[in-house]
């Protein structure tokens, strides 16, 4: 039986065991961070770390890694994984538009689609300034985003299926749905998974 689960924006984030479920398979953004990461000198910073998907295999790799993120109970599992792992990650829980780490690094990156969860101009430029504040002369800032279609945009709103995955607690088939919105008016695209 599918269950229904309706979110709404980061209400994703609040069970951080169910976003393991759904996203711990994404793996292909990691080689290429990897292969960054060797040109990175000192810490590297993850942002919108999440509950630590690329920031753990990097640390295990050996790169000294600071995850950051604003949830705190995904910063709660993140700990719990690399515990787990024995891997040495410093954890942070501050808003990424306003960073206040006593550092800078050589690479920092923002993977997952982190980037869209700023919605407005304002919000992505007091991102990126933060970036820019700990971001040492010459260093690297990755970040991926989505990239919707016109199609996509002025599709009606109404509610279409994403995905599917099975739960590892009880076994049952999750289907995944998003409505989105586009408001040309103000170029604004809003997504509920």
């Amino acid at each position: 039986m599918n269950k229904p689960i309706i979110l709404h924006n980061s209400e994703e984030y609040e069970d951080p065991n169910q976003y393991d479920v759904e996203n711990d398979r994404y793996v292909d953004d990691i080689p290429f961070l990897s292969k960054w990461a060797l040109q990175a000198s000192g810490c590297i910073i993850d942002l919108g770390c999440g509950t630590g998907r690329v920031t753990i295999p990097l640390a295990t790799e050996g790169y000294h890694m600071i995850g950051v993120d604003i949830h705190r109970g995904m910063l709660d599992q993140a700990v719990k994984k690399s515990m787990d792992r024995n891997v040495a990650v410093e954890w942070i829980q501050q808003d990424c538009s306003e960073l206040q780490l006593n550092v800078t690094s050589s690479f920092i990156f923002m993977v997952g689609n982190s980037f869209q969860h700023f919605l407005t101009n304002e919000a992505q430029n007091k991102l990126l300034q933060s970036v820019n504040r700990h971001l040492e002369h010459q260093g690297i800032f990755i970040f991926n985003t989505r990239f919707p279609s016109m199609e996509e945009l002025f599709q009606p709103s109404s509610e279409e299926f994403w995905k599917s995955y099975v739960n590892g607690s009880d076994g049952e088939t999750v289907d995944i749905s998003t409505i989105c919105s586009y408001n040309s008016l103000n170029n604004f695209n809003t997504t509920l998974p």
